[in-house]
C-alpha cells in the first residue's frame, strides 16, 4: 500500500468521516452504559468519560483510515468478482434470502426484547441472528432459484441437442480456407463461443480472423453463443459441444487432438 494509491483529498474526507463515526459510536456506547449504571459516577465525570471514549475511538479509526479503506476496497473487489460470475437468478436469490433473513431477524428481535431484560445482550444476539438468518436465506434461495432455472435449461437443451452442427475454435478462424470451407462446404449449423472471439485480440494477425468471423456472421452461416462455463476455451467448447451434440472445427491436427477424446473433431487443415 503505497502513499500514492489513494487520492489525498479522498483520504482526508475518509479520515474525517471515520473520526466522526468513531466519536459518535464511542460516546453512544458509554452513554448506554451509564443508563444501566446511573449512580456509578457523578454527572461531570459522565461527560468526561463520554467525551474521552468518543475521542479515543474516533482517533483510533482516524489513524486506521488507510487499512480500513484497503479492507473495504478488497471486500468490494471480492463482491464484484462474486456477482460477476453469477447468473441473474443467483443474484436475485441472494437478495431475496437476505430480505427474508432480515425479516426473520426483526421478529426475533421483538421476541427477545420481551423475553430478555438485558438490552446489550439483545443487541448482540440480534446481530448474530441477522448474520445467521441472512446467510442461510441467501444460500437456500439462490439454490432454489438456480434449481428452477436449471430444470428449464435442461428442457430446452434436450429439445435442441438433437439438431447437431459444428462449433469453431478461436484458432480455426486463423486457417487460410476457414471462410471457404465453413461458409460453402459444411452442412448444418455452425456456432462459436463469444469467449473464443475475444481471443482474436491476443494475436497480431487477429484482424484477419475477425474479418473471417464477420463474413461468416454476415452470410448467416455463423452464430455467436454466450456460453462461459469453464476455466479455458477448450473446456467451454467441450462442455457446449457435448451439450448440443456438436462437432468441433479445429485449425489443425494438433488442436483437433485436444478434443478427439471428448467429442468429434474436424481438422480444417486436412479438409
Amino acid at each position: 500500500m503505497g502513499n500514492g494509491r489513494y487520492n489525498k483529498k479522498v483520504m482526508a474526507a475518509v479520515r474525517i468521516v471515520l473520526f466522526v463515526l468513531g466519536f459518535l459510536l464511542g460516546a453512544a456506547l458509554v452513554a448506554l452504559f451509564f443508563e444501566y449504571k446511573p449512580d456509578i459516577v457523578g454527572s461531570t465525570m459522565k461527560i468526561v468519560f463520554i467525551v474521552s471514549c468518543g475521542l479515543v475511538l474516533g482517533l483510533t479509526l482516524l489513524l486506521s483510515a488507510r487499512p480500513i479503506v484497503s479492507l473495504v476496497a478488497a471486500i468490494g473487489a471480492a463482491l464484484k468478482k462474486l456477482f460477476t460470475g453469477k447468473s441473474p437468478e443467483q443474484i436475485a436469490g441472494f437478495f431475496l434470502g437476505i430480505s427474508l433473513g432480515a425479516m426473520v431477524t426483526f421478529v426475533a428481535y421483538v421476541i427477545m426484547r420481551v423475553v430478555l431484560p438485558i438490552r446489550p445482550l439483545v443487541i448482540a444476539l440480534t446481530i448474530i441472528a441477522a448474520l445467521l438468518f441472512c446467510f442461510l436465506g441467501a444460500l437456500v434461495c439462490s439454490r432454489w432459484l438456480c434449481g428452477a432455472e436449471k430444470d428449464e435449461e435442461e428442457d430446452d437443451e434436450r429439445a435442441e441437442s438433437a439438431s447437431g452442427g459444428y462449433i469453431m475454435t478461436a484458432a480455426a478462424f486463423f486457417a487460410e480456407r476457414a471462410e471457404e470451407l465453413v461458409g460453402n462446404w459444411l452442412q448444418g449449423k455452425v456456432c462459436v463461443l463469444a469467449r473464443s472471439v475475444e481471443l482474436f485480440a491476443e494475436r497480431e494477425d487477429g484482424a484477419q480472423a475477425l474479418k473471417t468471423y464477420r463474413n461468416l456472421v454476415k452470410s448467416g452461416r455463423l452464430k455467436t453463443v454466450g456460453y462461459d462455463k469453464g476455466e479455458t476455451e477448450t473446456e467451454c467448447i467441450i462442455k457446449y459441444a457435448r451439450l448440443k451434440s456438436l462437432a468441433v472445427i479445429a485449425a489443425d491436427g494438433a488442436e483437433s487432438e485436444l478434443y478427439a477424446d471428448s467429442v468429434k473433431a474436424l481438422d480444417l487443415s486436412a479438409l
